[in-house]
């Protein structure tokens, strides 16, 4: 679990559009990555999964999970580094599923 600051108040597909052409330039190609709207603490979030790769750059060899989830001036971001077949755990969704925003 992670914050930044989203001071603009955007939108969890707004970040995240933003901010992946904000990447380095070192990082894994967008092709390599599936984003869907999903529903996370009643909130509209995003599922961001990365598939394994490997580019000039460097190697991913286990897809992850990672939502973004606004609150108000931050967006939480949850990931999962290794999710069995690039989708969440069980763990990791009943994490998901019971997840509250307070304040």
């Amino acid at each position: 679990v992670d914050a930044f600051p989203n001071p603009s108040q955007l939108s969890a597909a707004d970040f995240f559009a933003v901010n992946q052409h904000n990447e380095a330039p070192l990082g894994p190609p967008p092709c390599s990555q599936e984003a869907h709207p999903v529903t996370v603490a009643g909130r509209a979030a995003i599922e961001l999964v990365q598939r394994p790769i490997r580019w000039p750059n460097g190697v991913i060899d286990f897809p992850a999970t990672t939502y973004f989830v606004p609150d108000g001036t931050t967006i939480l971001i949850l990931s999962e580094v290794h999710s069995p077949g690039g989708q969440p755990s069980e763990v990791f969704t009943h994490m998901l599923a019971s997840l509250a925003i307070t304040g």
